[in-house]
This record gives C-alpha cells, structure tokens and sequence, in this order.
C-alpha cells in the first residue's frame, strides 16, 4: 500500500511533467523512494515577534523545514551564505547541519516542520537525495504547510498518516525540482554507487522484514542474495561502516525505540517482537545503544 501510494504521487504531481530527475541515477531514486519511511513530529505555525532570531544551530534529532508563511525572513547556511526568503519559500535543514534564520520585519510568519526521513530505517534520506536547501513558492507549498500544522494541533484519528503523506507530497516536489545537493559537504555525504546499492538493497528487505525472528542468522540473509558472509560483511562495512549484525541490533533496537513510545506493550514483549529471546542481553544492548534503560528512555521521551 505504501509502496503504490509513493509510485502514483511520483507519477501524478501537478505541473512537474515530464519527469525530470537532475542528479545521480534516476533508478536508484524510485528505488529509495520505494522503501522511504517517514515519521511526522511536529509542524508549528509561528508568529514572531520584531527581531526574531534564530542562532547557529545543528539540530541532530531529525530532519525539518522552515516555510515562510508571511513577510520576510534571512537564512544563513553552513557555508556563510546569506538568502533572502519570501512568503511561500521554503529553507530545508537536514539533520546535523548548522544552519540560522532570522526574522526582516516587524510581523513576520514561519511554518516550521519536524519529521524523519529514512530508507530502509536507518540511511538518512536527505544524506542520499540531491535536495537544494532553498526552495522558491513550492506549488501548493503553502496549502500543504498550512494543512501539515492544522493536523498536527487537531491531533484527530488519522493524522499521522495524513502528515505522512503531505510531508511526501513536499519532498517529491522538491526532488523533481533538481537542482545542487543539500548542504552536506561531498565527503560527509553517504556515497553509494548504484551497483553496491542494487546488491545490497534485497539484503536490507530481508533484515526489515524478518528481523523480528530470533533465529534470523547472517549467513540466512547472504545466502539470499547469493554472496558469502565474508563478502557481505565487505559491503556491509562500506556502506554503513559496521558488521551485519552491529546493523541488525541497531534495526532492533531502533524497532524498540518505536514500540515504546507508540504502543502500550510490556518492555519483555517489545524485546520478543524485536527479535530478542533473552530480555538481559536485550536491556544491555538497548542501555549501550540509546544510553538509558527503556523505561527510563520511555521517561525522556515523555516529558
């Protein structure tokens, strides 16, 4: 369901046809698309007052975006550059990138969008797609912004989904826009080549598929797609600079994190639904990983 809602907005966006993916290889975008997973934060329309600013930052939580929902604002971006942004432009701010805006008038308007953005739950979308950081009158730009924060305040059944789907509708227009790369500099950016990725991908679809069994061994996931261990560890380590099961334990766990602040489930049953038959080994994976016990975890994420 997912899969087809991604293929039909790829086909189906208002005044962007004919298709015309600028950067890269055009196959290995759909295919990203195809296992994209985004996850709604917040979206806030704020009304700032005379002088507003906001200083150098990095937000290394998630992923967002400023609208500019009326007057005028000024965004500098990593590498000193100064932009004026007007009503309906829009400054997208990968994660760990620092990046500053400040407000130009006296009753000015942003929108602000939270979300995450990743494939096959773990790369980074915005690390991967060549997205420009600066956007001028998206079409329906400012509709969709303005939707985005009116469910999230209603909070009504639904929401996230429909959040989910509106933050897509944006990111795929801001694709079909082409243009330079994000503002992560050519050496921080995850470089995947189209042949390592294609060889990779069906072992990625295995581990998010089956990484609730227990049992689920390596050499299970390199028989599928027909290499060694050995070899599979080789690329494992040049994609994600880790072993393939440093990656599942970290899929595992990252799962854990989910479960815990979206269901009402025991700590013992999201470790089994995870894949982890002994809680122990669980709750010291999980301390190693996220630095806290999960209910001390689950403690954070409420406050």
């Amino acid at each position: 369901m997912r899969n087809s809602r991604i293929r039909s907005i790829l086909h189906s966006v208002d005044d962007l046809s004919p298709i015309e993916l600028t950067h890269s290889n055009p196959f290995l975008h759909e295919k990203w698309l195809s296992q994209l997973e985004i996850r709604p934060v917040t979206a806030v329309h704020w009304q700032n007052p005379p002088g507003w600013k906001l200083d150098c930052r990095i937000n290394n939580a998630d992923d967002m975006w400023f609208m500019v929902a009326q007057g005028r604002f000024e965004c500098t971006e990593r590498d000193g550059q100064h932009h004026t942004l007007c009503q309906g432009d829009l400054y997208l701010c990968p994660r760990d990138l620092p990046h500053s805006i400040r407000s130009l008038g006296d009753r000015d308007e942003l929108i602000a969008v939270h979300f995450h953005a990743t494939v096959h739950g773990t790369l980074p979308l915005l690390r991967i797609l060549p997205l420009r950081t600066i956007h001028r009158a998206l079409p329906k730009g400012h509709e969709v912004n303005s939707e985005l924060c009116r469910e999230h305040h209603h909070q009504a059944p639904g929401c996230s989904a429909k959040m989910t789907s509106l933050i897509l509708d944006l990111l795929v227009s801001m694709l079909r826009e082409g243009g330079v790369e994000t503002g992560y500099p050519s050496n921080d950016r995850l470089q995947l080549d189209p042949e390592l990725f294609i060889r990779l991908e069906p072992a990625l679809h295995i581990i998010e598929k089956e990484m609730h069994r227990s049992d689920l061994r390596i050499a299970e996931v390199a028989q599928s797609i027909r290499v060694s261990e050995v070899y599979l560890r080789k690329l494992f380590k040049r994609c994600f600079q880790c072993s393939p099961i440093t990656y599942l334990q970290k899929r595992r766990i990252e799962k854990a994190c989910q479960l815990l602040k979206d269901s009402d489930l025991k700590v013992e049953a999201i470790a089994s639904l995870c894949g982890f038959s002994d809680a122990p080994f669980f709750y010291r994976l999980f301390k190693k990983h996220t630095g806290a016990t999960p209910r001390r975890y689950l403690e954070t994420m409420e406050v």
